[in-house]
């Protein structure tokens, strides 16, 4: 049959009326279809990445295809009977994990359970081919850590590709709520004169040095070379990458009422947990003529919007990290790596349906304080300062916070 476009309004998404049109089908909009036999013996061209290829004998292989538009891959069939001529040898001599090829056949109702459809292919060519000795990406599971000494390659994984799928959809989530509600979007400074935070931990920016500089070669305000002359400097005085666009921002609220600023932000805490980063994107609103319980208010409405979105438009890239903490648990475990109180990865899902499903409780700072003075005096919470925590020695310090909660 000859190849029908499948149009934007039949996948539920706005038409464009540009110039932008793009010349194949993206695998979301076969994938993501709500009724997938509407689309049997449809003809369409597709491009993308092999996940896998597995062959069957001489005259048959199948792909596992994904362009990044969705989590799920198209099972791709390479018949010998019903592709062109030379196809199936291409994929025998040239295809592997990574390659990138482009693709047009039949789509098809597949037999296999697990799956509504699969795409014949009729003819394939191989945009780019790929060394499978240095590929760096083998079939198997792969730690985290080992993901990080490949900063080019890491998001070609699912885990990585679920990832970036999530925090593509909270940023979008984001902006969607706060324009939503009338809120103006501010660009704060990323380089900046102010410390905005006072505790000094800021990361300089200056044009007085470089990789091949010397001491001398820095100039100082006298001749005992203790301070830094920076007036000498690209700007003039000291300047550091921000630690929050608060400052700027609350300006903007003086003329327009309700505004956020979302952008990067730095901290120069050297700190490896999970609770510190030394560059991450932060969101700032600030709101006038409101009170305390319109601010909180505002808090809640926001983090249910964004968890909403995620279950709503990411449900198959958070079911990808359940199930890599799942496997990471279960190799652990038969490693005999696990402490003794480990207990198994929960269902994200179920994480993020938590919280959706309720209000959040909300309480004063002297109710608050209440409550962990009781949970210190009844010995379900323990107070270590970061003095304290700095004097121990890992094992104790793990010791006396085992089954007790941190404060």
């Amino acid at each position: 049959p000859p190849e029908r476009k499948l149009s934007a309004s039949f996948f539920n998404m706005t038409e464009s009326k540009g110039l932008f049109k793009r010349s194949r089908t993206v695998l979301r909009e076969i994938l993501e279809l709500q009724d997938a036999s509407a689309i049997f013996n449809t003809q369409v061209t597709v491009c993308g990445w092999m996940q896998t290829i597995r062959y069957q004998g001489q005259s048959m292989a199948f792909v596992e295809l994904n362009d990044g538009s969705c989590s799920k891959n198209l099972q791709v069939i390479l018949d010998k009977t019903y592709a062109d001529e030379g196809v199936l040898e291409d994929a025998f001599t040239k295809g592997g994990t990574g390659v990138s090829v482009q693709i047009q056949g039949e789509i098809v109702e597949s037999p296999k359970s697990g799956q509504l459809i699969e795409l014949k292919a009729k003819t394939a060519k191989i945009l780019g081919g790929v060394d499978a000795k240095s590929y760096p990406l083998p079939k198997k599971a792969l730690t985290l850590e080992y993901l990080r000494t490949l900063p080019t390659w890491r998001i070609r994984t699912r885990t990585m590709r679920a990832v970036q799928n999530i925090r593509n959809t909270c940023a979008f989530a984001t902006h969607s709520f706060f324009q939503g509600h009338g809120f103006k979007y501010v660009h704060t400074p990323i380089l900046t004169g102010a410390d905005c935070e006072g505790a000094g931990e800021m990361f300089s920016v200056t044009t007085l040095m470089h990789a091949q500089s010397k001491l001398s070669d820095i100039p100082t305000v006298d001749d005992k070379g203790e301070e830094i002359d920076f007036k000498k400097d690209f700007f003039g005085k000291s300047v550091s990458l921000t630690v929050s666009g608060q400052l700027n921002v609350e300006t903007y609220a003086h003329a327009f009422a309700d505004v956020y600023t979302f952008g990067p932000t730095f901290r120069a805490e050297h700190s490896n947990t999970s609770r510190h980063l030394a560059e991450f994107w932060m969101i700032e609103p600030e709101i006038c003529f409101a009170t305390l319980e319109d601010d909180m208010s505002l808090a809640e409405d926001y983090v249910k919007y964004c968890v909403n979105a995620v279950l709503t438009k990411c449900a198959g890239d958070v079911q990808i990290l359940t199930d890599f903490y799942q496997r990471q648990y279960t190799t652990a475990k038969k490693q005999g790596k696990l402490p003794k109180d480990a207990q198994p990865p929960a269902r994200l899902l179920d994480s993020l349906q938590l919280l959706v499903g309720k209000a959040y409780k909300r309480l004063s700072y002297t109710e608050g304080v209440e409550l962990l003075e009781k949970e210190i005096k009844e010995y379900r919470a323990i107070v270590i300062t970061p003095e304290e925590k700095k004097a121990m020695k890992a094992k104790d310090y793990k010791k006396k916070i085992k089954g007790q909660a941190r404060v």
